[in-house]
């Protein structure tokens, strides 16, 4: 597993633990878009399924705050040990266990995978359109649709320079055609 991962993982987990010890259920929900955020920058196994298991587990504990954290909060705890350790199987299996527990009171479990594998290919793209791709072009290479990916665009704030970037060409536009 790549350092730099690692860390972040780590990070994560010490961050989900601590909300969970405190009921903090909207933190699993900021925690799931950073790590989606994540997993569309590394594109690596373990970013991508840490992604899922957070945002399960928010939507889990968002429709069930009966249930409780303990046993998640172990195998959370177990996972770090055996990273830290760089035990990755016994890692790999900490987190199997934790999807299996999601996934025994969540029958939704499936549909979150492929609401944050979209997740992440939409702010993939939306990333590549920034840096100047097309449109249909920064769609097409993670095979989501265009409408799909400017639902998106529209929906979040793109950074400063892009705006600056399109008011010079506006600019540049008007002073050309008023001649």
């Amino acid at each position: 597993m790549e350092t730099l991962v690692k860390q972040d993982i780590l990070t994560l987990i010490d961050k989900v633990i601590a909300a969970l010890k405190k009921s903090d259920f909207f933190k699993l929900q900021e925690l799931s878009n950073h790590v989606i955020h994540n997993a569309s920058i590394f594109q690596d196994e373990d970013s991508v399924t840490m992604a899922v298991l957070i945002y399960a587990l928010s939507k889990l504990f968002e429709h069930h705050q009966y249930i409780s954290a303990r046993p998640f909060i172990k195998l959370f705890d177990d996972a770090r040990i055996d990273l830290v350790k760089e035990n990755y199987r016994f890692y790999k299996q900490d987190i199997t266990k934790l999807s299996r527990l999601i996934s025994k009171f969540d029958s939704k479990y499936k549909k979150h995978i492929v609401e944050v594998i979209n997740q992440a290919k939409l702010k993939k793209s939306s990333k590549i359109y920034e840096h100047g791709i097309s449109l249909a072009r920064a769609a097409s290479m993670l095979g989501i649709t265009q409408w799909e990916l400017m639902n998106y665009i529209g929906k979040v704030e793109m950074p400063a320079k892009s705006r600056i970037n399109a008011l010079n060409r506006l600019n540049t536009a008007r002073r050309i055609f008023q001649k």
